[in-house]
C-alpha cells in the first residue's frame, strides 16, 4: 500500500517531453507531494510541453525552460508561481535534477542544485503527511488524435527523510 512521507527531500531526475510543440504542446507532468486529505496540501513541480498554456503563465513561456510550481494547504490559495530556469537547462533534451527539500517551516524547490523557489512559514508548509506524485498526462486526453503520444523519463528517484 502506500504510504505517506513527512518531511524530508524527494531528488527527480527527469526528462519531459521531447518533441515539436505540435506533438507535445498538451503534455503536462508532475513531482511533488500531495493529499487531498482536508488541510493536507501539495507541493508540486508541473512540467509542460513545449507550446503549451498554463492558466496565469507568461505569454510564450519557453516551457524546455520553465516550470509551475505550488506550496500549499488545501483550503489556502495554491500559491501557483512559474520560474524560468535559464539557459543552461532545458527538460526536453536533457535530464536535469529537480529537488524538493521539505521541512516544518520551509519548501525548497531545486533544478541542478540552483533554487528555482522558496516557500518559508507553517501558514503556508503542509504541515501534514503527503503521498508522492510523479506522472505525465495530457491537458487534452479526450481530443488527442489517435495514436497521437509524448514522452517522459523518470531516470531516478530517491527520498531521504528530514533528520
Amino acid at each position: 500500500s502506500k504510504q505517506p512521507l513527512h518531511f524530508g527531500t524527494i531528488r527527480v531526475k527527469s526528462r519531459y517531453f521531447p518533441g515539436s510543440a505540435e506533438q507535445v504542446s498538451t503534455a503536462k507532468g508532475f513531482i511533488g507531494l500531495e493529499d487531498t486529505q482536508p488541510g493536507a496540501g501539495a507541493i508540486t513541480i508541473t512540467m509542460h510541453g513545449a507550446g503549451g498554456v498554463a492558466s496565469g503563465a507568461p505569454r510564450g513561456a519557453n516551457w524546455t525552460r520553465y516550470m509551475q510550481s505550488a506550496v500549499y494547504q488545501h483550503g489556502n490559495s495554491h500559491d501557483k508561481t512559474f520560474s524560468d530556469l535559464g539557459p543552461t537547462v532545458n527538460a526536453a533534451e536533457a535530464f536535469n535534477l529537480y529537488e524538493i527539500d521539505w521541512t516544518s517551516t520551509a519548501v525548497t524547490i531545486s533544478v541542478n542544485g540552483k533554487v528555482a523557489r522558496r516557500v518559508a512559514g507553517t501558514g503556508s508548509v503542509p504541515q501534514k503527511p503527503l503521498f508522492v506524485r510523479l506522472h505525465a498526462r495530457s491537458t487534452e486526453w479526450n481530443s488527442m488524435a489517435e495514436g497521437a503520444a509524448f514522452e517522459s523519463y523518470i531516470a531516478e528517484f530517491s527520498f531521504t527523510p528530514a533528520q
